[in-house]
C-alpha cells in the first residue's frame, strides 16, 4: 500500500510541476497536424506521408481495428520491419486505448510464442514473407497456440478469411461503419505501449510505459538534441526499440520528419542521409 501510495504522490508532482501534461498521443499528433499540416511526417521508400495524411490514415486504421472488436488495453503486437505501416498502428491503437506491442523482425517462433503469451495478444501484425522467412507460416502454426490471440494481420498476402486480415485492404477499405466521434479518448495515465528488454540473456520481458511518461521523457530531452521542424530524423535500428520510438515523439511534438530505412547498408543510409538532408541518425 505504503508503495502505491508514494506512486499516486509522484504521479500528483509531476502533474503540479508541469513535467506531465495529462496528453495523449492522438493530442500531440492533433496540435501538430493543426500548426504543420502540409508538413512531412513520414518518409520510406514506400513514400511520403504528411501530418495531415498521417492523421487520415491513423484515423481511419483506428475505426477499422474497432470494428474488429479490438478494444481499450487490448494488445496488438507489431512485427514488421521499418516500414511506416509500424507507425500506422501505433498512432491508431493510440487514439482509443490500445496498446502497441513493439516486436522485433528477426524473432522467431520460440520467442514469439512467448511474447504473445506474456502480452496475452489480440492481434499480431506481420509481413508475409521478408528476408526469406515466411512469418504466415509462423503464424499458422503458433495460432492455436496463443488462445488470447483472434486476428493475425498480414502486411502483402491476399489474405482473405479470418483470423488472417489482409493489412492493406485493412488500410484501403470504404469508410467504417463508425465515425470519428467514435473515439474515446484514452487517459493519459493509461497504458500506451509495451516496450521490449535487452541486454539479457533470458526472453525479453515487457516494460508499460503511459502517454504521460513517454511523452515527458522525450519532451524532455528534445531542447539539448535540438528538436525543431526542421529536424530529419532517420531510423535504421527497428524502430520499436525506445530510443527511435522517442526520436519519432520528438518529431511529433516539434513538427520535424521521420525517415525509415529498410536497411542497414552504408551506401544506403549514406544516400538517404544525403537526399533526405538528415539532420540525426539512429544506428
Amino acid at each position: 500500500r505504503s508503495g502505491i501510495h508514494k506512486f499516486f504522490l509522484c504521479q500528483k508532482k509531476f502533474v503540479e510541476l508541469g513535467y506531465w501534461r495529462n496528453e495523449t498521443l492522438g493530442d500531440v499528433l492533433d496540435k501538430t497536424i493543426k500548426s504543420c499540416p502540409g508538413r512531412e511526417a513520414i518518409v520510406s521508400e514506400r513514400g511520403r506521408v504528411t501530418y495531415t495524411e498521417l492523421g487520415r490514415i491513423s484515423n481511419n486504421l483506428a475505426l477499422k481495428l474497432m470494428e474488429l472488436g479490438i478494444n481499450k488495453d487490448d494488445r496488438v503486437v507489431i512485427q514488421l520491419p521499418n516500414w511506416p505501416e509500424v507507425l500506422y498502428f501505433y498512432y491508431a491503437l493510440a487514439r482509443f486505448g490500445g496498446i502497441s506491442v513493439m516486436a522485433l523482425r528477426h524473432f522467431r517462433r520460440r520467442e514469439m510464442e512467448h511474447l504473445l503469451k506474456l502480452s496475452e495478444a489480440k492481434a499480431w501484425v506481420i509481413p508475409d514473407e521478408y528476408h526469406s522467412f515466411n512469418y504466415l507460416e509462423m503464424a499458422k502454426e503458433l495460432l492455436p497456440r496463443v488462445p488470447s490471440l483472434k486476428y493475425v494481420i498480414v502486411a502483402t498476402n491476399e489474405a482473405k478469411k479470418a483470423p488472417f486480415i489482409n493489412l492493406d485492404r485493412l488500410l484501403t477499405a470504404d469508410s467504417s461503419k463508425l465515425k470519428a466521434d467514435s473515439f474515446k479518448r484514452p487517459g493519459p495515465d493509461d497504458v500506451l505501449l509495451l516496450l521490449l528488454t535487452g541486454g539479457t540473456t533470458a526472453m525479453p520481458k515487457l516494460i508499460p510505459h503511459t502517454h504521460n511518461d513517454f511523452i515527458c521523457s522525450k519532451r524532455a530531452v528534445g531542447p539539448h538534441r535540438g528538436f525543431n521542424r526542421d529536424t530529419v530524423s532517420l531510423i535504421v535500428v527497428p524502430v520499436g526499440h525506445n530510443a527511435p520510438l522517442g526520436g519519432v515523439m520528438l518529431c511529433v511534438i516539434h513538427g520535424g520528419a521521420v525517415v525509415l530505412l529498410d536497411s542497414t547498408r552504408i551506401e544506403d543510409i549514406a544516400a538517404a542521409i544525403q537526399r533526405e538532408k538528415v539532420t540525426e541518425v539512429f544506428l
